[in-house]
């Protein structure tokens, strides 16, 4: 290797170069000519290498080069305004009081036409009422969603999705006073005695209703959509009641009961939530992302023939009848449900919080107005 002399130039190529030489020429080996720039300085070397390839000898030479690149930005289109202060120094006091960066803005005259907070709101957050202790609306307005899961298919086989089974309803069966006391009784006996007493089987049953077709399925959902500009209309609605308002018209699947449960209102921000992303372009919501809680997670599956036995004797008994087919109609929410919405609003757990806050502001109450004793 024969190193050259180190100059300064700019290039932009990479040079190889090849220089072949006859096997019957027997010439003492000599280095390579120097590449001599004419203007600026550069650094390069010559690498030499031998190669058998046919006939010849090949000697290869490789050039090195820096290469630099101009990087020359713009000036600013706003530059900052420069002010002569004069040096008096720290020992002066003059930079360290509370009043000299008051008194630099008031002498210096702003060429822009500024708000109270300089063009940036300090509320960033976006939540009204946040940073006044007022965390209402953080929550979600409902209490929570849950998710059930089918452990079998509830429709025939199709190559399609049915969307009839989003737009059913499972309606819970409420057991008889008898059954919920014999749970309760063995749920304490476990409480005091878990190694003795096993836990109650808290199988709950349901009734799955769910649309004949699915036009009616389509116009169901549009009833719940509010960006539909057509969703109160009285032409959604595919069937009629006895008195001649619209319906939508529920035919029963079959009874199903949970196979496995998870889950309540002291949990629903512990395990899982669900996320939505608004862009704010639809004027109902601002932008963001909102959550929902998971009050809790079923899993259900067709009800067992020991459990049909035990329901149509207690039907038998109590001389109750299966109902075949549900007429639904989409009304707004009353005062009762917009109050019960309102819990959440400031107890994100619901009533059992509140019942608990209440408790202990009447504690607190009777604690201030019992006399000390000195």
């Amino acid at each position: 290797m024969i190193l050259g002399k180190r100059q300064d130039f700019k290039v932009e190529k990479f040079i190889s170069l090849a220089t072949p030489k006859s096997r019957t020429t027997r010439r003492p080996r000599q280095p390579l000519p120097l590449l001599k720039p004419k203007h600026n300085p550069a650094r390069y070397s010559n690498m030499s290498s031998s190669a058998s390839r046919g006939g010849e000898r090949m000697v290869q030479q490789d050039y090195i080069a820096r290469i630099r690149y101009s990087n020359a930005l713009p000036p600013p289109p706003n530059p900052p305004k420069l002010l002569e202060i004069p040096n008096t120094g720290l020992a002066s006091g003059q930079y360290t009081t509370p009043g000299y960066a008051s008194r630099l803005a008031r002498d210096q005259p702003l060429n822009i036409e500024a708000d109270a907070e300089l063009g940036m709101p300090l509320d960033l957050v976006g939540m009204p009422g946040i940073f006044d202790g007022d965390e209402s609306y953080a929550f979600p307005d409902a209490g929570g969603y849950v998710t059930v899961k089918f452990l079998t298919n509830p429709v025939p086989p199709s190559t399609t999705y049915d969307v009839r089974v989003e737009n059913s309803m499972l309606v819970p069966i409420d057991p008889p006073e008898e059954e919920q006391a014999a749970k309760q009784a063995a749920q304490e006996a476990h409480n005091a005695d878990p190694e003795h007493n096993p836990p109650p089987e808290n199988t709950l049953e349901y009734e799955l209703f769910m649309p004949e077709t699915v036009d009616a399925a389509l116009n169901y959902k549009r009833k719940f959509d509010i960006l539909d500009n057509d969703h109160q209309e009285e032409d959604l609605y595919t069937d009629k009641q006895g008195n001649g308002e619209g319906c939508f018209r529920f035919k029963r699947v079959r009874a199903y009961e949970s196979a496995t449960s998870a889950g309540t209102y002291e949990e629903k921000y512990d395990d899982e939530v669900i996320i939505a992303l608004h862009d704010g372009k639809d004027g109902r919501l601002q932008k963001g992302a909102y959550y929902y809680p998971i009050v809790q997670r079923i899993s259900i599956r067709p009800q067992r023939q020991k459990n049909i036995d035990k329901r149509m004797g207690r039907m038998q008994s109590q001389q109750e009848e299966v109902t075949d087919y549900m007429d639904m109609r989409i009304e707004d929410p009353d005062a009762e449900v917009i109050a019960t919405r309102t819990v959440f609003r400031d107890y994100p757990y619901g009533e059992s919080e509140k019942l608990e806050a209440e408790k202990l502001e009447a504690e607190r109450l009777a604690d201030a107005a019992s006399p000390t004793e000195d």
